[in-house]
């Protein structure tokens, strides 16, 4: 009786710790742009521009990036978002990137129990990326837009 107890009680403790998930290092070391996590970004000269009083927004962007993970997920991987970055600023004819975030949600498939407490079973995350692409305003008087 206490075999099947203590039996009992580990299937439990198994099934309770399934780890399907994903983990990930996220970089932009190749961004060409400021880019930042508040409404404010710095001028060449560390003046802080806000948004709507010095900076215009052109436009905002969302889109999503997945990590996929393996054996309890101890396999990551890396995701890098220069590029998408680089691009929403240069389609939009931008300066920089303010209010970005980074929003991390489990894939359904680490859902699918028991399968989840398999180590092969791969586990997976994606990662939401928002943000508003801005420039300065033009200063009163002066026409069009300014350079960095």
């Amino acid at each position: 009786m206490r075999s099947q107890t203590l039996l009992g009680v580990g299937a439990m403790a198994l099934l309770l710790a399934s780890c399907a998930g994903a983990h990930y290092r996220i970089s932009a070391d190749r961004l060409r742009y400021p880019a930042s996590l508040s409404p404010v970004l710095p001028d060449g000269q560390g003046k802080p521009l806000s948004l709507d009083k010095d900076l215009q927004p052109l436009g905002e962007f969302a889109f999503t990036r997945t990590s996929v993970g393996f054996f309890y997920s101890m396999t990551g991987t890396a995701i890098d978002l220069s590029d998408d970055l680089n691009r929403e600023v240069e389609t939009r004819r931008g300066e920089g990137i303010v209010r970005l975030a980074l929003r991390p949600k489990l894939c359904a498939t680490s859902w699918f129990f028991p399968l989840t407490i398999l180590p092969i079973y791969p586990g997976c995350q994606n990662v939401s990326v928002t943000g508003t692409v801005v420039t300065r305003k033009p200063a009163v008087g002066e026409p069009g837009r300014t350079t960095p």
